[in-house]
């Protein structure tokens, strides 16, 4: 029997009251995903049985996310205990298609700077390797680009409150659009706060598109790549402030070491 299903019963009353916090929490625009059709995305769970986070199925035992996540609820910091995969509804738990899997070891890069955003990004350390399986699977990191093409479209994914403020019991993912660097860091927008390790994307065309902090650490997947971590921004939907990612192709050489020379 998985700690999910143990804990299902209870997940949305501990959602209601981090989301009723004071934090933007929510897939703004989105739609309920096809089920297990985002089979790499990840639920983690803290030390205090709290759901912070999202995160990404990067290799049968690592898991990529953001390394806020980690101190999530500062001061009470706590590391992230649990990894649920396969999930879909936080309500209807199937026991078949959902593994939970205990973290041997929070790894978030050593130059992460809560304050600046910088190096936001965190990979975890499962005790056992996951079954792969029809709604479990891994998304192999990309070939390293330079940056990210203004207009690339993406989607990210998460669970959340909705545009109506409403709680999302499953899955829901949004389209996005990658923002021109230069535009996202001019004055009117982040005045320059993305460094060459993050960039934007969210919406365009008068369309409110985004992602916010209860999706932290999910995957945003461009043409079928994925290229980001959720990590920061302003509001929800806001055109002169879109979402805000770690890049993950500038730190491709030090999520390989660290999977590489763990023990």
């Amino acid at each position: 029997m998985t700690s999910f299903s143990m804990v299902s019963a209870w997940v949305l009353t501990i959602l209601t009251l981090y989301l009723q916090a004071g934090d933007c929490a929510k897939i703004v625009g989105g739609k309920e995903v096809e089920p297990h059709s985002v089979p790499y995305i990840a639920l983690l769970e803290n030390l205090k049985n709290d759901l912070v986070c999202g995160g990404t199925l990067i290799h049968e035992s690592w898991v990529l996310t953001a390394a806020h996540c980690l101190v999530w609820g500062f001061p009470w910091q706590t590391e992230i205990k649990t990894v649920h995969l396969g999930v879909h509804s936080l309500k209807k738990s199937t026991k078949d298609s959902i593994q939970s899997i205990e973290v041997k070891k929070n790894v978030p890069h050593p130059g992460y700077n809560a304050k600046t955003h910088t190096n936001d990004i965190m990979l975890l350390q499962l005790k056992n390797p996951v079954k792969v399986s029809s709604s479990v699977r891994i998304k192999a990191l990309p070939k390293p680009v330079e940056d990210m093409t203004a207009k690339t479209p993406c989607f990210v994914a998460g669970w959340g409150k909705t545009a109506e403020g409403v709680l999302s019991d499953v899955l829901l993912d949004v389209n996005v659009t990658v923002i021109d660097r230069r535009e996202c860091n001019s004055l009117k927008n982040y005045n320059g706060r993305i460094t060459n390790e993050m960039f934007c994307a969210g919406s365009t065309n008068n369309r409110q598109a985004d992602s916010c902090k209860g999706d932290s650490g999910g995957p945003l997947v461009c043409e079928g790549l994925l290229r980001g971590v959720v990590s920061f921004g302003k509001g929800c939907g806001i055109f002169k402030y879109p979402g805000v990612y770690t890049f993950i192709s500038k730190y491709d050489k030090w999520i390989k070491e660290t999977i590489q020379t763990a023990k």
